[in-house]
């Protein structure tokens, strides 16, 4: 990925965040987005996406966290919600314009947030 540009997205079922990255470092934008279901979460990011980086889709890799299903304990809310995860994920990258699936690499949470709960990395984030 070095050297190109990256559009990276953590979808959600009523929240996602992304961010544009140019040559490692984060030189466009970076925002906590929000909709009343997985659809309007994937349609304010898209929108995030064509007003910071209109000119990068066909240029750019785009790294999407992958749903993970926990085991016992570690287990944490509806797993259906994994589903719909996906479906704003693939609903984000169609709204892009984006067909060419070779540049799209797929995160785990613990690459994005190491061990740090959630909620904790979320309020980090959000300063």
């Amino acid at each position: 990925m070095g050297g190109r540009s990256v559009i990276a997205f953590d979808p959600g079922t009523k929240a996602a965040g992304i961010a544009i990255f140019s040559d490692g470092a984060l030189v466009h934008h970076a925002q906590l987005v929000r909709g009343k279901n997985w659809r309007m979460t994937a349609v304010e990011a898209a929108k995030v996406a064509a007003v910071y980086a209109p000119d990068l889709f066909s240029q750019c890799t785009f790294v999407i966290e992958r749903p993970q299903v926990y085991v016992g304990s570690r287990q944490k809310g509806d797993p259906n919600d994994l589903i719909t995860i996906a479906f704003c994920a693939a609903a984000f990258l169609g709204m892009c314009g984006y067909t060419a699936i070779l540049d799209v690499v797929e995160v785990k949470p613990k690459t994005w947030k190491g061990n740090l709960p959630k909620d904790v990395c979320s309020r980090r984030v959000q300063g």
